[in-house]
Order: C-alpha cells, then sequence, then structure tokens
C-alpha cells in the first residue's frame, strides 16, 4: 500500500501554501498529480507524485521557483 499525502503536507513538501498546491493542481502545462477525493478531501499517492518529480528532474525543470512552478 502506497502512502498518502494530504494537501497540507503537500505544501510542507514544496515549502508553499495549500493555495499554491491548487493553483498547480489547476494548471494543464505542469502536468502535477491530479489528487484523488475522499469524501471532499484532496489526496496524493505519494509513489505519484515522486515520479511527478523525477519526471520534471529528467526535463530540467526546477521542482519549484518560490511560489510557482515553471512549465
Amino acid at each position: 500500500m502506497s502512502h498518502k499525502l494530504r494537501k497540507r503536507a503537500m505544501a510542507e513538501r514544496y515549502g508553499v501554501t495549500t493555495k499554491t498546491i491548487d493553483r498547480w493542481v489547476a494548471d494543464p502545462r505542469l502536468r502535477f498529480p491530479a489528487p484523488i477525493r475522499i469524501n471532499v478531501t484532496p489526496i496524493w499517492d505519494l509513489a505519484e507524485v515522486e515520479r511527478w518529480e523525477r519526471d520534471r528532474a529528467r526535463s530540467g525543470r526546477p521542482q519549484t521557483e518560490s511560489t510557482e512552478l515553471r512549465p
């Protein structure tokens, strides 16, 4: 079973606000992993998040820049 992360944990992981996480999810250029929803709570699969991070690292794109990711 894979680890799951709530929105606050995602924000802490990247040093941003939860609102920024919402913006990243809404921006299709970033291909940020979409959360699953349990009731209304967004939950991310850690393995999927780590895969996204590896893909960005391979493409030479930074993980984060201040409060914005660059496509």
